[in-house]
């Protein structure tokens, strides 16, 4: 037993002769020491150890201001656990009183005539190691409790449909979301079986796979239609099913989870849709390579040419439209990565008024006939930190949602806007936000405002609610995700409304950090580059665009192919010294991350500007610690990457 070489042992008994007893026999007890502390009433004992602690309480049952039992229901405090081992003596022969002890928590019972100094060592002993023991299963005890309660508080979370079943299929256990969804009890369920719910190819998909999952102990998983609580219909589930296992390797138990894939199956059908994901998947990297280094050359070209040529030039307009043209199908490649699962959620620098404007072109054939669209929207606004695609849907479903509210019988009128504001406090406070809060800052407001019906304040207050259905009602994610996305980006919304005064929704989005502020307007620097930039990508086109544009904006620009290259160039000690490199993130042979480390490696001091279709997210986190300069999204315009250079090299100096 690994108790330690000496013990306090308190003594609780109103005889002093005994109380020497016990103390002598404990002192000739062989390798072993004890100290000892001595009280004569249960008040007293229970006093000393509020203050002391013991590894031993030797008691006396018969005590003159309490017997034994009642000072073990003080001690215990109403917790039902005795703090301490305690041995209990005395002079009674009577197997009631022991048994009575032992349940109220004592570790050992001895008479007093026969205790010798070996059974009294070996009680407190066994009694000390007892008590260690119990306390040690009581903490298993409680992580194992709490480690239940996590998991079953995780499953009850989560929201799939999560349950057990024997290996013949019947369910054991099921999370509340079975309930929930399907309205059956567990009982019900298991009393008729999947053809109580199921029917059709349903039920003979289920059962194969069953059967094929028992026959191979392996997991398995099934497509299947569950009927919906209160008759509301069948929705596509995907269920999985994983073996549990006993000793001997059988099967003992599946453990499942049945996923909604209802809307997956509306839009393109479960299999056809993995399909399509992981064909994306091998072709995005790809796709954004070479089809943002094709489009550079487009918008690079045809921006370079337009700021090249005298404004009132015929071919400006020509030109704009190149422009747009390029910038939509670089909108379609960056769909294209998100579809794939390339990043679900990309953080940029986004124009909103250029979103705004877009997205109405978008969404133009879905507005009613007799609604008239106005926008007025802002030129040169600061950029706003979030997902592209999400702030579209914001927009879609509020100017969709507005054009929507008014009525057919006359002409209706929509209104949007975009705006910079710069809010204090007292501003803030004296905007009634139906949805999140602001801080003192520059924002940028996103308005629409339209001559419908309007609401009431009932309506106003269910508005953001979710699945609540009004001809307010918009589509996509609907405005109860519109108030989750504004939430994500730390903005806010304003709606102001009333029946027969139409509606007004506001959206606050704070301006980035990154963004130089400026209520009226600032022209662009006409100031001169200096210095010497080294553009490094493997496509021609790529290289030739950045390089006119950099020129013309007056600094000197090298070229390289590939890393190797551009290494090369780096350390000559013959050339004048580089001030900046542009490098492309995904080249042949050697990657664009692999440049930048040779570059840090070899000890060479150069900022770097890292050019790539991904999201600045993605490309941030691929170059985490290597210290990169600044990040340019490709497609890029000829001002776009001059403007990306200019704001970088201010800061580091020029190297001439």
């Amino acid at each position: 037993m690994s108790i330690p070489q000496r013990q306090e042992i308190l003594i609780i008994d109103d005889d002093a002769l005994d109380r020497e007893v016990y103390k002598r026999y404990l002192r000739e007890a062989a390798n072993r020491s004890f100290s000892f502390a001595e009280e004569a009433t249960g008040k007293a004992g229970l006093e000393w150890l509020k203050h002391s602690p013991a590894d031993c309480v030797l008691l006396d049952f018969n005590l003159p201001d309490m017997n034994g039992l009642e000072l073990l229901e003080a001690l215990k405090n109403g917790s039902g656990v005795c703090p301490v081992p305690v041995v209990m003596l005395t002079a009674a022969r009577d197997e009631r009183v022991a048994v009575e002890a032992m349940k109220s928590g004592v570790m050992d019972y001895l008479p007093k005539g026969p205790a010798t100094a070996e059974s009294l060592s070996y009680a407190i002993e066994n009694a000390i190691e007892k008590f260690r023991m119990h306390r040690e299963i009581d903490r298993q005890q409680r992580a194992l409790e709490a480690s239940e309660k996590r998991y079953r508080g995780l499953v009850e979370a989560i929201p799939q449909i999560v349950w057990t079943a024997t290996p013949e299929g019947k369910l054991d256990y099921a999370n509340s979301k079975w309930s929930d969804t399907l309205g059956i009890s567990l009982d019900d369920f298991n009393r008729s079986g999947w053809e109580g719910i199921l029917d059709g190819e349903d039920l003979r998909q289920v059962s194969r796979s069953w059967r094929a999952g028992l026959h191979s102990g392996e997991p398995f998983e099934f497509e299947h239609r569950l009927p919906q609580r209160g008759g509301t219909g069948l929705r596509w589930y995907l269920s999985r099913a994983v073996p549990m296992r006993d000793d001997t390797g059988q099967v003992a138990k599946w453990f499942g989870a049945s996923t909604d894939i209802e809307d997956r199956k509306k839009e393109e059908g479960a299999v056809l849709s993995k399909q399509k994901l992981e064909s994306l998947g091998l072709l995005a990297g790809g796709i954004a390579h070479d089809f943002n280094n094709l489009l550079v050359g487009v918008l690079g070209g045809a921006s370079y040419a337009a700021e090249t040529l005298p404004p009132s030039h015929p071919l400006q307009l020509t030109l704009q439209g190149i422009v747009t043209a390029g910038e939509r199908a670089a909108h379609l490649t960056r769909q294209m990565l998100a579809y794939a699962g390339k990043g679900r959620f990309f953080i940029e620098q986004i124009d909103m008024g250029e979103l705004v404007r877009s997205t109405c072109d978008l969404i133009k054939a879905s507005i009613p006939k007799h609604v008239q669209v106005s926008l007025n929207t802002r030129s040169h606004l600061p950029p706003v930190e979030g997902d592209s695609g999400q702030m579209q849907q914001i927009v879609m479903n509020l100017v969709l949602n507005a054009a929507e509210s008014t009525d057919k019988t006359r002409t209706g009128a929509v209104v949007i806007k975009t705006e910079l504001l710069l809010l204090d406090a007292a501003a803030i406070a004296g905007v009634e936000f139906v949805s999140g809060h602001l801080v003192p800052g520059p924002y940028v407001l996103f308005e629409v405002q339209d001559n419908g019906s309007g609401m009431d304040a009932d309506t106003k207050a269910k508005i953001f609610d979710p699945f609540f259905t009004t001809k307010f009602t918009g589509r996509g994610l609907g405005l109860s995700a519109v108030q989750g996305i504004l939430r994500t980006h730390k903005g806010a919304i304003e709606l102001k409304s009333g029946l027969g005064e139409g509606s007004t929704f506001r959206v606050y989005l704070p301006a980035s950090p990154k963004a130089k502020i400026s209520i009226a307007g600032e022209p662009e620097s006409a100031s001169r580059g200096a210095g010497t930039i080294l553009v490094v990508d493997d496509e021609e086109i790529v290289r030739r665009t950045a390089k006119a544009s950099l020129e013309r904006a007056g600094f000197h620009v090298l070229t390289a192919e590939n890393g190797d290259k551009a290494l090369r160039l780096l350390q000559n000690k013959a050339m004048p010294p580089i001030s900046l490199v542009v490098l492309d993130m995904g080249m042949p042979d050697m990657s664009g991350k692999e440049v930048m480390q040779q570059i840090r490696v070899r000890g060479i001091e150069v900022p770097v500007l890292i050019c790539s279709g991904y999201s600045e997210a993605v490309v941030f986190q691929e170059f985490s610690g290597l210290d990169i300069a600044g990040f340019a999204q490709k497609p890029f315009t000829s001002r776009e990457i001059t403007a990306k250079v200019r704001g970088i090299l201010p800061t580091v100096g020029n190297r001439t």
